[in-house]
């Protein structure tokens, strides 16, 4: 198991890993809907989501490329939490985050133990986590590669055909890999004294 292998390698506290999944999709690209056609026909855009969120949600980062020991030491600097915070400035941009009780346009709002505060409180809470359970999809279907750590490439057959190849990369902490994985990733690879080790999950 990769895991156990990674954990056997006894690696620095400062080690990252790089887990990935990659799919190859034939595709109609004269349409211009190649990209997303083989993103959602293939278990990438799963793998990325799950590892993503489960991060976010257990707060540890995780990075679409190599990260610097300056990104280690701050997770908000990982792909899933700028995935996220962008998200909501997009969603207060677009007036449809909630507001939160303190800038509410009332006397109860400088007292948060006021009954109408705690009542506001309860209902921003609710209705954020509503939308929170359909950040990720949102994020996938509107989105996709411009935020994610995701890479699609179309090779040409001819004017019309062609095979797409929808890869994700993502690295974190060997430590964070070990507690917390595996993730369904195809392969882990990681940097030793004799080169870059890659594991078959």
């Amino acid at each position: 198991m990769s895991v156990n292998k990674i954990r056997g390698l006894n690696l620095v506290d400062d080690a990252t890993v790089c887990i990935s999944y990659s799919e190859r999709y034939d595709v109609l690209h004269y349409t211009g809907e190649g990209e997303t056609t083989a993103l959602f026909n293939t278990d990438v855009k799963d793998f990325m989501i799950r590892v993503l969120k489960y991060a976010y949600d257990n707060e540890f980062g995780v990075w679409e490329n190599d990260p610097t020991d300056d990104d280690l030491n701050n997770i908000n600097s990982g792909c899933s939490v700028h995935v996220i915070d962008t998200w909501k400035e997009m969603k207060e941009f677009e007036g449809e985050w909630p507001e939160y009780p303190e800038d509410a346009d009332a006397e109860w709002a400088d007292d948060p133990e006021s009954e109408e505060f705690i009542e506001a409180l309860a209902i921003y809470n609710n209705e954020v986590n509503t939308l929170m359970e359909n950040a990720w999809t949102e994020i996938l279907e509107e989105y996709q590669e411009y935020w994610l750590p995701l890479d699609i490439s179309i090779e040409h057959y001819d004017h019309k055909r062609g095979c797409a190849t929808v890869q994700s990369y993502i690295w974190m902490r060997a430590s964070d890999y070990v507690t917390h994985g595996p993730f369904g990733e195809q392969s882990v690879s990681v940097e030793t004294d004799m080169g870059t080790l890659s594991i078959a999950s």
